[in-house]
C-alpha cells in the first residue's frame, strides 16, 4: 500500500474518532454545566471567524479571492453579534438585568446574517469585491440591529419567559432553512469554482446549519435538550467551515488560493496522447513529433528541426521598415518562439516564451502558431479586424480546451504595426521584459502593459487582455526580447536591462541587422566560454522613414 495513502487513512480515522470524542464530551458538559458548554461552543465559533478574517486579510493581495474575502468580512461582523450573544446568555451574570429574550434575538440576527451572506457570497466568484463598500454596508446594518435590540427595543421578541420561543423565532428558523437550501443550490451550481474538499465541507456545513435551525425551533428552556442539540449542530457547522476554509488554507495555501492552478493532471501517457493528437492535426510535422516521442534521442533531433522550421526563414520586406532577429536555444531544443507576418499594410508581430525546453516546449509552440493561423483565417473569412487582445483571448480559450498540465504556461507579447501610419498596437500576456522603443530623437520608451500568462485555471473573462497603442515617429527602433538575454548570469553578475538599453541607444541609428549583431557580440563577450542557461531570443524592427 502507498505510504502516503496509508498515512492519509490513519489521519482520517484519528480525525473521525476525535470528532466523536469531542461531541460526546460536549454532550457530557451540557448535562453537567450547560453554561460552560455554551461558552465553549460560541468561543470555538468566534475563534474560527477570527482565523478566517486574519487569513483573508493577509492573503487577499496575492490570491484576489473575492469570495473568501467577502465571507471573512461578513463573518467578522457576525462574530460581533456572536460575542454579544455569549456575554448576554442566561447565567453569565455580566448583565444581570437582561432577560433570555435578548441573547435569543442576537442569535437569530447572527443566523440571518450568516445565511444571507452565504447566498450573496457567490456573486463574488465572478465579480470584483469592493472591500470598503462591503464594510460600510455591514457596519450600518450592524449598528442598526444593535440599536434595535439594546436601545430602541423594537426588534421582535424571540423568547418569552414561561412560554418559550416566540412565533417570530420559530418562523425565522424555517426561513433560514429555506435560505440555506438556496445557498446549497448555488454551491452546486458553482461547484467547478471550488476545490473538491472545500466544496464538500461547505456543503456539510450548510446541512449542519439546517439541522441546527430545526433543533432550535423546539426548545422551551435555554438550557434544554433541544437547545443542546442545536448547539452541537452549530459546532458541526463551525468545524466544517474550519476544515473547508481555514484548515485547508493553512495547510495547503497554494492549493487553496490557486485551486485552478494546482490540479495535477498531466502524466506521461497523457502527454503522449496530446502529442499523437497534434501529429494528426499538424500533418507531417506532427508525425515527426510522434516518432520523436517513441525514440527519445531521435525524437529530440526531429523536434528541434520542427521548432527551427517554425522560426521565420526571412522576415517580411516592407518599404521603409526592416527587421532582424536572433535566436539561440539554451539546450538542444528551445522554448522561445517569434514570428512576423504581413497582413495587408500591417505587420503582425509576436514573441513567445513558454515553459519547458523539450518536447513539451515544441508542442506549445506548435499550438501557438497553428491557433494564430486559425484565428487569422477566421478574421479573413468574416472580414474582422485583427487585434492583439483578441488573439490572446482566442489562444487562452483554445488552451483551456486542451487540458495542458497546470505547470505549463505561455508568456507572449503580440503587436500589430500599421506600416502606413506607424501606429503600433500591442497586448501582453505575462512578458515582464516589455518592448523598448527609441524615437528619432534618440529617446527611449518602455511599452509597459499588464496581462497574465496563458495558463490553466485562469478565467480570462475575469482578467481580460487589453490593447495599448503608441504612434511611432517616422524613424524608430523597436526591440522585443524574452527574459533569457537580460537575466543571464556570469560570475555573479547579471547582463541586465541597463546594459541592453545602452547598446540600443548607442546604436539606434544603425540598421536592424547591425543592431542585432552588436547585441549578439556584446552578449557573447559577457558570457565568455560559458553556456547560456536560457533561450536567447530578441527581435529588432527598424523604421527608416518613407522617403
Amino acid at each position: 500500500m502507498d505510504s502516503s495513502n496509508s498515512t492519509g487513512t490513519r489521519t482520517s480515522k484519528v480525525r473521525i474518532i476525535t470528532i466523536h470524542l469531542l461531541t460526546l464530551f460536549a454532550v457530557y458538559i451540557s448535562y453537567n454545566n450547560f453554561l460552560l458548554f455554551h461558552i465553549s461552543i460560541e468561543s470555538f465559533g468566534i475563534t474560527i471567524i477570527a482565523a478566517m478574517l486574519i487569513i483573508a486579510m493577509n492573503t487577499y493581495h496575492v490570491s484576489k479571492n473575492h469570495y473568501f474575502m467577502f465571507l471573512a468580512i461578513a463573518f467578522g461582523f457576525i462574530g460581533l453579534f456572536t460575542f454579544a450573544h455569549t456575554l448576554t446568555y442566561k447565567g453569565m451574570a455580566i448583565f444581570p438585568d437582561i432577560s433570555a429574550n435578548i441573547p435569543t434575538q442576537l442569535y437569530i440576527i447572527t443566523k440571518y446574517m450568516t445565511t444571507i451572506s452565504l447566498v450573496f457570497s457567490f456573486r463574488y466568484l465572478q465579480r470584483k469585491l469592493s472591500i470598503r463598500k462591503v464594510v460600510i454596508v455591514y457596519s450600518l446594518i450592524s449598528v442598526g440591529l444593535f440599536l434595535s435590540v439594546f436601545y430602541w427595543g423594537n426588534f421582535p421578541d424571540c423568547f418569552i419567559e414561561g412560554y418559550g420561543l416566540s412565533p417570530f423565532k420559530i418562523i425565522s428558523e424555517y426561513v433560514n432553512v429555506v435560505i440555506l437550501f438556496v445557498a446549497m443550490g448555488l454551491l452546486l451550481k458553482y461547484k467547478a469554482s471550488f476545490h473538491p474538499k472545500v466544496f464538500k465541507d461547505l456543503l456539510f456545513s450548510m446541512v449542519a446549519g439546517i439541522l441546527a435551525s430545526l433543533a432550535f425551533t423546539l426548545y422551551t428552556d435555554v438550557y434544554g435538550f433541544s437547545n443542546m442539540l442545536g448547539h452541537i449542530s452549530q459546532l458541526t457547522v463551525f468545524y466544517f467551515i474550519f476544515r473547508g476554509l481555514v484548515e485547508t488554507c493553512l495547510k495547503n495555501p497554494y492549493e487553496f488560493l490557486y485551486f485552478n492552478l494546482s490540479q495535477a493532471n498531466g502524466d506521461l501517457q497523457k502527454m503522449n496522447g496530446q502529442l499523437i493528437d497534434y501529429t494528426v492535426r499538424i500533418e507531417a510535422q506532427q508525425e515527426e513529433l510522434g516518432t520523436a516521442y517513441k525514440k527519445i534521442q531521435e525524437g529530440i533531433d526531429k523536434a528541434k528541426k520542427i521548432h527551427e522550421s517554425f522560426l521565420p526563414k526571412a522576415l517580411p520586406r516592407v518599404k521603409g521598415i526592416s527587421s532582424e532577429y536572433y535566436y539561440k536555444p539554451a539546450s538542444d531544443l528551445g522554448g522561445d518562439f517569434l514570428n512576423v507576418q504581413q497582413i495587408d499594410d500591417k505587420l503582425l508581430i509576436y514573441i513567445v516564451d513558454v515553459s519547458g525546453h523539450g518536447l513539451d516546449g515544441a508542442i506549445l509552440n506548435i499550438f501557438i502558431r497553428e491557433n494564430i493561423n486559425k484565428y487569422l483565417l477566421t478574421c479573413q473569412r468574416e472580414n474582422r479586424e485583427v487585434l492583439p487582445k483578441d488573439i490572446l483571448s482566442f489562444l487562452i480559450s483554445q488552451y483551456a480546451k486542451e487540458e495542458f498540465p497546470d505547470e505549463y504556461y505561455i508568456c507572449m507579447l503580440v503587436g500589430i504595426l500599421d506600416t502606413k501610419t506607424n501606429n503600433f498596437i500591442y497586448s501582453n500576456a505575462g512578458m515582464h521584459i516589455t518592448p523598448f522603443v527609441v524615437n528619432d530623437k534618440g529617446e527611449l520608451t518602455r511599452l509597459d502593459s499588464p496581462g497574465l500568462p496563458i495558463i490553466a485555471g485562469f478565467n480570462f473573462h475575469l482578467f481580460p487582455y487589453t490593447d495599448q497603442s503608441i504612434d511611432l515617429t517616422e524613424k524608430f527602433t523597436i526591440l522585443l526580447t524574452t527574459d533569457g538575454l537580460v537575466e543571464e548570469m556570469n560570475e555573479g553578475k547579471m547582463y541586465g536591462e541597463e546594459r541592453l538599453i545602452k547598446i540600443l541607444l548607442d546604436n539606434s541609428q544603425k540598421s536592424a541587422k547591425e543592431i542585432v549583431q552588436t547585441i549578439k557580440m556584446d552578449f557573447l563577450g559577457f558570457l565568455g566560454k560559458g553556456q547560456s542557461k536560457d533561450d536567447i531570443t530578441y527581435l529588432v524592427i527598424k523604421g527608416s522613414g518613407k522617403g
